[in-house]
């Protein structure tokens, strides 16, 4: 059973949806 495109980006890392802190840095 193919997984729908809506529920293959729930299955990614939220580290691969939002870019990285580069604020957060020292």
């Amino acid at each position: 059973m193919p997984i729908p495109p809506q529920d293959r980006s729930s299955d990614l890392p939220p580290e691969a949806a939002a870019p990285p802190p580069q604020g957060d840095l020292p």
